[in-house]
């Protein structure tokens, strides 16, 4: 019996610490798209337009806002890769989504077509990126 709760025990861990990575690698995949792609590369322009409708942020420094939050989540993604400080990362994270919704749902609602599909799908992405944090020091290994 002891030998085959060990042989239990072993693919339990290694099942664990494979969902555990394959997590971490697509909260990683979800920053770096949303700050490459949509900030960066191409630039959403719906994006690009809610930050633009802060009231307090000059019209001259938009571009740099929106490159710097792109730079900001690609670094979230980073963290999340490295495995270091997990529950902070995740609680960066959970700030850096709380802030923009309330933004995007406070200055720059005329540019959300759906923002019930939007705060649904936030909150299901938060949901993984906790699951990577409470999960890390159980699969043993980093991503």
């Amino acid at each position: 019996m002891s030998r085959t709760r060990s042989r239990l025990d072993a693919t339990g861990g290694r099942w664990h610490g494979t969902v555990h990575r394959v997590a971490a690698v697509t909260v990683t995949l979800v920053w770096w798209y949303e700050g490459s792609w949509e900030k960066i590369l191409a630039g959403s322009a719906d994006q690009r337009a809610i930050v633009a409708s802060v009231p307090w942020l000059p019209a001259s420094l938009v571009s740099d806002a929106v490159l710097a939050i792109g730079i900001a989540e690609i670094g979230l993604g980073l963290w999340v890769l490295t495995g270091v400080r997990p529950r902070l990362a995740a609680l960066a994270q959970t700030t850096a989504l709380v802030a923009f919704n309330a933004g995007g749902l406070a200055f720059g609602h005329r540019y959300l077509t759906q923002p019930a599909a939007m705060l649904a799908r936030n909150v299901t992405f938060l949901a993984l990126c906790w699951l990577v944090a409470l999960s890390a020091g159980r699969s043993g290994r980093r991503p």
